[in-house]
């Protein structure tokens, strides 16, 4: 369950700095299309953030559920984070292995 909340989150946060200018640009440079993609990566970003607090609430209860889901938020946005300073092509990688992350969580 831990692992469907991590993959949401860093999902989330991938979408996110997604629905940002500077971001977008840094991860696809001869794209034009960021007006288009702007608020279905922000809706899309915003709903799997707060989709990953369900598998936190329901496998701990609410306070530890709770706790987590904000320490799952330091550590995704953390790598993302780093990701776009150093590599910032990679996390399109970063939102694919969390999307495996969230299947293969389903799926055990």
């Amino acid at each position: 369950m831990t692992s469907i909340s991590f993959g949401l989150a860093c999902l989330g946060f991938v979408l996110l700095s997604l629905s940002l200018k500077r971001h977008y640009l840094k991860v696809w440079p001869d794209s034009d299309n960021f007006p288009r993609w702007m608020l279905i990566n922000r809706i899309a970003g915003y709903g799997c953030v707060a989709l990953s607090a369900l598998p936190c609430f329901k496998q701990y209860g609410f306070w530890i559920g709770l706790v987590l889901w904000i320490s799952l938020w330091a550590a995704a946005a953390f790598v993302q984070a780093m990701l776009l300073t150093y590599w910032p092509k990679r996390s399109l990688l970063f939102g694919g292995a969390s999307v495996v992350l969230v299947v293969v969580g389903l799926l055990a």
